[in-house]
Formats: structure tokens, sequence, C-alpha cells
């Protein structure tokens, strides 16, 4: 009787666990779904600790249409294993005064859930984003894509503006009266996408 009462006792612990880390499994569409109405724009996304599909194809998104910027073939490239660069610009580019817009992605595999179930092997997680550019267009995707209140200066040195939203820290650097930076990293805040966009049952 005693053993099967461990034993029974040991299955209870057992479902448990699997039911809290099946109720815990990321949703991406839950997480798209919330986001869509947190912009007008409806191409928001959170980026650090997901993985980088998310916000490459939202970002993406909102270039083309919302800031009419074009895809630049020849800017987009591998700067090493983990660093995936994206270039964008307006449509008409005429003159050595190009505006332009660069996207960096640093990425590390992990076994977190990717986005697509089915990808096969390891999660590309985003670990840091890099929008670096003409200062008009950096501070136009600043004040356009989050829509939301920026704070100037910020917790580290050289942050001219931030904002925090879930779990990235948003912040505005002027490299030079050419060059502004925007870059997103994580903000210490521990968000669980996990358990906060469960998939329902």
């Amino acid at each position: 009787m005693k053993k099967h009462f461990i034993i029974f006792f040991a299955v209870i612990i057992i479902s448990h666990a699997f039911a809290q880390e099946s109720e815990c499994e990321i949703s991406y569409q839950k997480l798209v779904d919330n986001l869509y109405f947190d912009a007008s724009h409806h191409f928001l996304a959170v980026f650090v600790n997901l993985d980088y599909a998310l916000s490459q194809m939202r970002v993406q998104d909102f270039m083309l249409r919302s800031m009419k910027l074009v895809h630049h073939d020849e800017g987009c490239r591998w700067e090493g294993a983990n660093h995936w660069v994206e270039e964008y610009r307006p449509g008409l580019s005429v003159g050595n005064d190009i505006k332009y817009l660069k996207v960096h992605y640093y990425i590390k595999e992990t076994d977190d859930t990717p986005m697509y179930s089915t990808h096969i092997g390891k999660c590309n997680t985003l670990v840091k984003c890099e929008i670096v550019g003409s200062p008009t267009l950096v501070v136009q995707f600043l004040s356009n894509y989050w829509e939301r209140e920026i704070e100037i200066g910020g917790p580290s040195k050289g942050e001219k503006a931030h904002l925090d939203f879930m779990g990235d820290h948003i912040a505005l650097y002027h490299i030079n009266d050419n060059l502004y930076k925007i870059v997103i990293t994580d903000n210490g805040r521990n968000f669980n996408y996990k358990c906060n966009f469960r998939k329902k049952e």
C-alpha cells in the first residue's frame, strides 16, 4: 500500500511539472495578437530573448509599409556567425547624401521554443539589436515604432533618450552629427514571455 502511494504521489508530481511546462510553453501567435493592438501600425515586436524571426519580420514590414524604406539587398550580409545586418533606404535615393538605416541583429543558438513549430534544430535567439543610420530616420523610427513616451537621458552613460517595453530596454545614442543609433538590450526585469503568453488549452 505504501509503495502504491509513493508511486501515485510521484505520478502526480511529474504530471504537475509537465502541465506547468505546457502552460508556460511560448505561443508566438498569442504574443503577436497582443502586440497587434499595442501600436497603430500593427508591426510592433519585442526583441531580446525571443526568436529573432519575430522582430526581423515585423521590423521589415514597418520599414517598408510605414517608413516607405526599401530593402537594400547589397547592404544585407552576415558579419560573423551570429551577426546579421539588413539595410534600408528611401525609395528615391540620389546624390552623395543617401539616408539609410541598418539593423544589426546579434543572435545566439539556444534550446528555446522557435517561432515556427516546423523549425528544426536550435532557436536563433536575439540577444541584442542595434538600429544605426541617418539621424532623421533613427529618430523617426524611435518615435513612431513603439508609440510610447520617451524619457530624456537614461540609466547608462551616453543615452540621450530611452524607454522600456516589456523585457526590452531601448536607448538612443548620438554617435556624431551624421549618425545616431538605437540599442535594444535586456532591461533586467526578467519578463517571462512564456508564462505571460501561454498557449490556450
